[in-house]
Protein backbone atom coordinates (compact mmCIF):
# COMPACT_ATOMS: atom_id res chain seq x y z
CA UNK A 1 0.00 0.00 0.00
CA UNK A 2 2.73 2.35 -0.39
CA UNK A 3 1.97 3.99 -3.43
CA UNK A 4 -2.13 4.27 -1.80
CA UNK A 5 -0.11 6.27 1.17
CA UNK A 6 2.43 8.31 -0.95
CA UNK A 7 0.27 9.96 -3.73
CA UNK A 8 -2.67 10.75 -0.99
CA UNK A 9 0.11 12.48 0.73
CA UNK A 10 0.80 13.89 -2.01
CA UNK A 11 -2.28 14.91 -3.63
CA UNK A 12 -3.30 16.56 0.04
CA UNK A 13 -0.03 18.66 -0.18
CA UNK A 14 -1.78 20.11 -3.57
CA UNK A 15 -5.23 20.31 -2.24
CA UNK A 16 -6.74 18.34 0.82
CA UNK A 17 -9.90 18.23 -1.01
CA UNK A 18 -7.99 16.20 -4.09
CA UNK A 19 -6.83 13.74 -1.23
CA UNK A 20 -9.78 13.23 0.19
CA UNK A 21 -11.56 12.29 -3.52
CA UNK A 22 -8.71 9.89 -4.41
CA UNK A 23 -8.78 8.13 -0.76
CA UNK A 24 -12.33 7.52 -0.92
CA UNK A 25 -12.99 6.95 -5.08
CA UNK A 26 -9.33 5.20 -6.96
CA UNK A 27 -8.22 2.06 -6.31
CA UNK A 28 -5.06 0.64 -5.19
CA UNK A 29 -5.84 -3.10 -4.86
CA UNK A 30 -2.32 -4.97 -3.97
CA UNK A 31 -1.52 -7.65 -7.20
CA UNK A 32 0.52 -10.79 -6.99
CA UNK A 33 1.68 -12.07 -10.08
CA UNK A 34 3.32 -16.45 -9.70
CA UNK A 35 4.81 -17.15 -12.86
CA UNK A 36 8.27 -18.24 -13.43
CA UNK A 37 10.80 -15.91 -16.40
CA UNK A 38 14.11 -17.58 -16.83
CA UNK A 39 16.48 -15.00 -17.94
CA UNK A 40 16.40 -14.16 -21.84
CA UNK A 41 19.75 -15.73 -23.33
CA UNK A 42 21.00 -15.95 -26.91
CA UNK A 43 19.43 -19.41 -27.76
CA UNK A 44 16.31 -18.04 -26.95
CA UNK A 45 16.59 -14.95 -29.85
CA UNK A 46 18.28 -17.04 -31.95
CA UNK A 47 14.63 -19.75 -31.52
CA UNK A 48 12.57 -17.05 -31.49
CA UNK A 49 13.89 -14.97 -34.52
CA UNK A 50 14.06 -18.89 -36.78
CA UNK A 51 10.44 -19.26 -35.87
CA UNK A 52 8.84 -15.62 -36.77
CA UNK A 53 11.06 -14.64 -39.05
CA UNK A 54 12.15 -11.33 -37.23
CA UNK A 55 14.93 -10.56 -34.57
CA UNK A 56 13.57 -10.07 -31.15
CA UNK A 57 16.27 -8.67 -29.01
CA UNK A 58 14.50 -8.90 -25.83
CA UNK A 59 11.86 -11.91 -25.96
CA UNK A 60 10.61 -13.22 -22.41
CA UNK A 61 10.66 -17.19 -22.22
CA UNK A 62 7.86 -18.08 -19.66
CA UNK A 63 6.25 -21.09 -18.28
CA UNK A 64 2.89 -22.67 -19.29
CA UNK A 65 1.19 -21.99 -15.72
CA UNK A 66 0.19 -18.62 -14.29
CA UNK A 67 -1.74 -17.18 -10.97
CA UNK A 68 -2.72 -13.50 -10.87
CA UNK A 69 -4.11 -12.73 -7.59
CA UNK A 70 -5.49 -9.60 -6.98
CA UNK A 71 -7.21 -7.73 -3.98
CA UNK A 72 -10.94 -6.84 -4.53
CA UNK A 73 -11.16 -3.81 -3.09
CA UNK A 74 -12.50 -0.87 -5.79
CA UNK A 75 -14.39 2.13 -4.50
CA UNK A 76 -16.02 2.12 -7.94
CA UNK A 77 -16.74 -1.06 -9.13
CA UNK A 78 -14.19 -3.37 -11.31
CA UNK A 79 -14.17 -5.31 -14.75
CA UNK A 80 -15.40 -9.32 -13.85
CA UNK A 81 -11.61 -10.50 -13.70
CA UNK A 82 -12.52 -13.69 -12.25
CA UNK A 83 -14.36 -14.49 -15.39
CA UNK A 84 -10.40 -14.73 -17.43
CA UNK A 85 -8.63 -16.79 -14.36
CA UNK A 86 -7.73 -14.06 -12.25
CA UNK A 87 -7.89 -14.95 -8.48
CA UNK A 88 -9.96 -11.81 -6.63
CA UNK A 89 -9.41 -11.85 -2.90
CA UNK A 90 -9.88 -10.01 -0.06
CA UNK A 91 -6.29 -9.94 0.91
CA UNK A 92 -3.43 -11.00 -1.41
CA UNK A 93 -0.89 -11.17 1.76
CA UNK A 94 -1.13 -14.74 2.28
CA UNK A 95 -1.04 -15.82 -1.34
CA UNK A 96 2.17 -13.36 -1.70
CA UNK A 97 3.74 -15.06 1.18
CA UNK A 98 3.04 -18.94 -0.11
CA UNK A 99 5.34 -17.76 -3.52
CA UNK A 100 7.88 -16.55 -1.63
CA UNK A 101 8.19 -19.70 0.87
CA UNK A 102 6.83 -22.53 -1.69
CA UNK A 103 8.61 -21.74 -4.81
CA UNK A 104 10.84 -19.10 -3.91
CA UNK A 105 12.32 -20.72 -1.31
CA UNK A 106 12.53 -24.30 -2.80
CA UNK A 107 14.08 -22.21 -5.74
CA UNK A 108 16.46 -21.13 -3.41
CA UNK A 109 17.83 -24.57 -2.26
CA UNK A 110 17.51 -25.47 -5.55
CA UNK A 111 20.08 -23.00 -6.78
CA UNK A 112 22.96 -23.29 -3.86
CA UNK A 113 22.24 -27.17 -4.39
CA UNK A 114 22.33 -26.93 -7.61
CA UNK A 115 25.97 -24.75 -8.17
CA UNK A 116 27.52 -27.02 -4.88
CA UNK A 117 26.85 -30.29 -6.90
CA UNK A 118 27.08 -29.07 -10.80
CA UNK A 119 23.86 -29.31 -11.82
CA UNK A 120 23.30 -26.05 -14.77
CA UNK A 121 19.02 -25.96 -14.47
CA UNK A 122 16.21 -26.09 -11.96
CA UNK A 123 15.00 -29.14 -13.83
CA UNK A 124 18.54 -30.76 -13.76
CA UNK A 125 18.93 -30.60 -10.09
CA UNK A 126 15.37 -31.00 -9.04
CA UNK A 127 15.66 -34.45 -11.20
CA UNK A 128 18.75 -35.59 -8.36
CA UNK A 129 17.05 -38.01 -5.90
CA UNK A 130 18.42 -36.44 -2.67
CA UNK A 131 17.96 -32.67 -3.59
CA UNK A 132 14.14 -33.56 -4.50
CA UNK A 133 13.71 -35.27 -1.32
CA UNK A 134 15.18 -32.73 0.44
CA UNK A 135 12.40 -29.99 -1.28
CA UNK A 136 9.79 -32.00 -0.08
CA UNK A 137 10.50 -32.07 3.21
CA UNK A 138 11.40 -28.25 3.22
CA UNK A 139 7.59 -27.86 1.47
CA UNK A 140 6.06 -29.68 4.35
CA UNK A 141 8.18 -27.49 7.13
CA UNK A 142 7.91 -23.91 5.38
CA UNK A 143 3.93 -24.99 5.09
CA UNK A 144 3.35 -25.27 8.79
CA UNK A 145 3.90 -21.63 8.69
CA UNK A 146 1.12 -20.37 6.21
CA UNK A 147 -2.11 -19.03 6.84
CA UNK A 148 -4.54 -21.83 7.67
CA UNK A 149 -7.70 -19.38 6.88
CA UNK A 150 -7.22 -17.59 3.51
CA UNK A 151 -7.64 -21.02 0.87
CA UNK A 152 -4.05 -21.64 0.05
CA UNK A 153 -4.02 -25.59 -0.64
CA UNK A 154 -0.48 -25.77 -0.12
CA UNK A 155 -0.56 -29.22 -0.78
CA UNK A 156 -1.96 -28.86 -4.78
CA UNK A 157 0.30 -25.59 -4.58
CA UNK A 158 3.59 -28.02 -3.73
CA UNK A 159 2.43 -30.16 -6.20
CA UNK A 160 1.76 -28.26 -9.61
CA UNK A 161 5.57 -26.74 -8.27
CA UNK A 162 7.14 -30.09 -8.82
CA UNK A 163 5.61 -30.29 -12.21
CA UNK A 164 6.73 -26.76 -13.12
CA UNK A 165 10.39 -27.23 -11.42
CA UNK A 166 10.64 -30.58 -13.36
CA UNK A 167 10.03 -28.41 -16.78
CA UNK A 168 13.40 -29.19 -18.72
CA UNK A 169 12.13 -26.93 -22.10
CA UNK A 170 12.39 -23.67 -19.43
CA UNK A 171 16.03 -24.49 -18.83
CA UNK A 172 15.88 -21.94 -15.29
CA UNK A 173 19.78 -21.49 -14.86
CA UNK A 174 20.56 -22.11 -11.01
CA UNK A 175 23.19 -19.46 -11.31
CA UNK A 176 20.29 -17.17 -12.28
CA UNK A 177 18.40 -17.70 -9.26
CA UNK A 178 21.57 -17.38 -6.86
CA UNK A 179 22.20 -13.86 -7.34
CA UNK A 180 20.99 -11.80 -4.36
CA UNK A 181 20.59 -13.96 -1.79
CA UNK A 182 21.57 -12.16 1.16
CA UNK A 183 18.41 -9.86 -0.42
CA UNK A 184 16.35 -13.15 -1.04
CA UNK A 185 16.95 -15.17 1.92
CA UNK A 186 15.08 -12.92 4.85
CA UNK A 187 11.43 -13.94 3.30
CA UNK A 188 12.40 -17.13 1.76
CA UNK A 189 13.91 -18.68 4.61
CA UNK A 190 14.88 -16.80 7.51
CA UNK A 191 11.13 -15.37 8.07
CA UNK A 192 9.65 -19.19 8.33
CA UNK A 193 12.51 -20.63 10.52
CA UNK A 194 11.54 -17.59 13.09
CA UNK A 195 8.14 -18.89 12.79
CA UNK A 196 8.44 -22.07 13.44
CA UNK A 197 10.36 -21.30 16.40
CA UNK A 198 8.20 -18.88 17.86
CA UNK A 199 5.44 -21.86 17.33
CA UNK A 200 7.44 -23.97 19.36
CA UNK A 201 8.84 -26.21 16.61
CA UNK A 202 11.90 -26.74 14.80
CA UNK A 203 13.23 -25.92 11.32
CA UNK A 204 15.69 -28.07 10.24
CA UNK A 205 15.46 -28.15 6.53
CA UNK A 206 14.64 -24.09 6.50
CA UNK A 207 18.40 -24.12 8.26
CA UNK A 208 19.90 -26.27 6.18
CA UNK A 209 18.59 -24.23 2.93
CA UNK A 210 20.75 -21.01 4.49
CA UNK A 211 23.53 -23.70 5.35
CA UNK A 212 23.31 -24.26 1.41
CA UNK A 213 23.94 -20.31 0.84
CA UNK A 214 26.60 -20.15 3.26
CA UNK A 215 28.22 -23.54 1.26
CA UNK A 216 27.54 -22.18 -1.91
CA UNK A 217 29.35 -18.65 -0.91
CA UNK A 218 32.67 -20.18 0.58
CA UNK A 219 33.11 -22.90 -2.13
CA UNK A 220 36.64 -23.37 -2.36
CA UNK A 221 36.35 -25.03 -5.77
CA UNK A 222 35.23 -23.09 -9.10
CA UNK A 223 34.85 -19.09 -9.67
CA UNK A 224 31.31 -18.73 -8.11
CA UNK A 225 28.88 -18.00 -11.21
CA UNK A 226 26.51 -15.82 -9.31
CA UNK A 227 26.92 -12.38 -7.36
CA UNK A 228 25.40 -10.81 -4.22
CA UNK A 229 25.57 -7.24 -3.26
CA UNK A 230 27.08 -7.65 -0.45
CA UNK A 231 30.22 -10.08 -2.10
CA UNK A 232 32.78 -8.20 -0.55
CA UNK A 233 31.49 -8.01 2.95
CA UNK A 234 31.12 -11.95 2.71
CA UNK A 235 34.42 -12.63 1.63
CA UNK A 236 35.85 -10.79 3.55
CA UNK A 237 33.86 -12.62 6.34
CA UNK A 238 34.42 -16.25 5.17
CA UNK A 239 38.25 -14.97 4.34
CA UNK A 240 39.03 -14.26 8.14
CA UNK A 241 37.47 -17.09 9.79
CA UNK A 242 39.66 -20.85 9.61
CA UNK A 243 36.53 -22.93 11.01
CA UNK A 244 32.84 -23.38 10.12
CA UNK A 245 31.24 -22.54 13.45
CA UNK A 246 32.96 -19.43 12.63
CA UNK A 247 32.18 -18.64 9.19
CA UNK A 248 28.58 -19.29 9.45
CA UNK A 249 28.48 -16.80 12.80
CA UNK A 250 30.76 -14.18 10.46
CA UNK A 251 28.37 -14.89 7.28
CA UNK A 252 24.99 -14.26 8.83
CA UNK A 253 26.70 -11.17 10.92
CA UNK A 254 27.44 -9.88 7.83
CA UNK A 255 24.13 -10.20 6.06
CA UNK A 256 22.35 -8.70 8.68
CA UNK A 257 19.92 -11.43 9.17
CA UNK A 258 17.13 -11.31 12.20
CA UNK A 259 17.35 -13.58 15.46
CA UNK A 260 20.77 -14.76 14.46
CA UNK A 261 21.22 -16.39 17.86
CA UNK A 262 18.19 -18.45 17.87
CA UNK A 263 18.84 -20.33 14.54
CA UNK A 264 22.98 -20.48 14.37
CA UNK A 265 23.09 -23.72 16.56
CA UNK A 266 21.18 -25.56 13.60
CA UNK A 267 22.98 -23.65 10.98
CA UNK A 268 26.30 -24.72 12.21
CA UNK A 269 25.47 -28.31 12.53
CA UNK A 270 24.07 -28.04 8.76
CA UNK A 271 27.15 -26.53 7.33
CA UNK A 272 29.00 -28.54 9.21
CA UNK A 273 27.83 -32.05 8.03
CA UNK A 274 28.07 -30.75 4.20
CA UNK A 275 31.85 -29.82 5.52
CA UNK A 276 32.41 -33.53 6.96
CA UNK A 277 29.92 -35.49 4.37
CA UNK A 278 29.65 -33.80 1.67
CA UNK A 279 26.42 -32.19 -0.05
CA UNK A 280 24.61 -35.22 -1.27
CA UNK A 281 24.94 -36.83 1.93
CA UNK A 282 24.12 -33.88 3.85
CA UNK A 283 20.67 -33.47 2.08
CA UNK A 284 19.99 -37.14 1.73
CA UNK A 285 20.30 -37.20 5.74
CA UNK A 286 17.80 -34.81 5.86
CA UNK A 287 15.59 -36.21 3.14
CA UNK A 288 15.14 -38.82 4.98
CA UNK A 289 14.36 -37.02 8.31
CA UNK A 290 17.63 -37.98 10.31
CA UNK A 291 17.52 -35.16 12.02
CA UNK A 292 18.82 -34.96 15.91
CA UNK A 293 18.98 -31.59 16.31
Amino acid sequence: MTAHRLVIEFATLRDPELGRYIEQNVAFPSSMVDRIVPATTDADRERVAQALGAEDAWPVVTEPFMQWVVEDNFPMGRPAWERHGVEMVTDVAPFEEMKLRLLNGAHSALAYAGQLLGQETVADAFADPVIHGFVKGLWRETARTLSAHAGLMPDEYTARLADRFANPALHHRTAQIANDGSQKLPQRFISPLLERLDAGGDAPHLAAGVALWIAALANRGEPRAFTDPLDETLKAAIANTDNTADTVAAVLEAARFDGIDRYLPAVIEACQRISDDGVSAALAHYARGDITQ
